[in-house]
């Protein structure tokens, strides 16, 4: 009965599956209530687009031809949350790295240098009226 369950599943998962097994799992009736419990749960699950079931032809079935529609593609909304652990991981293991390093703490240089201005090269006189002119109000 096994085998029945492995055929419904693998048709609700998109993989490929022959078409004379499918009738024969769809025929049992409890293979019938496997496939809507596994449509339920998917419905209930929610957000992901149910996957497109394949079905296959048997290979050595005269005058057969393979008709498979292949698996959904995967796109980058699916990538996005693996994407996001792997950003919160890293960070997290950079900043326990970071505390837990050996490296002792820099202290700050306490010398203090007193240095003096360099002397004048050239001296600008600025006369009041003759270069420039005083307004109140900033005009």
């Amino acid at each position: 009965m096994d085998d029945v369950l492995d055929v419904i599943e693998a048709f609700a998962d998109g993989e490929p599956v022959e078409p004379a097994r499918l009738n024969e799992a769809l025929a049992d009736a409890q293979g019938r209530d496997h496939l809507i419990d596994i449509l339920m749960l998917r419905g209930l699950v929610g957000g992901h687009p149910p996957a497109r079931p394949g079905v296959v032809s048997p290979a050595g079935a005269a005058g057969s031809t393979p008709v498979s529609r292949g698996a959904p593609r995967l796109g980058w909304a699916r990538w996005l949350p693996a994407a996001a652990a792997v950003a919160l991981i890293g960070g997290i293991t950079g900043f326990v790295a970071g505390s837990h390093s050996t490296a002792a703490p820099v202290q700050a240089s306490k010398a203090v240098v007193v240095s003096s201005a360099p002397a004048p090269t050239h001296v600008f006189h600025l006369r009041d009226g003759a270069d420039w002119t005083e307004k109140a109000g900033g005009n």
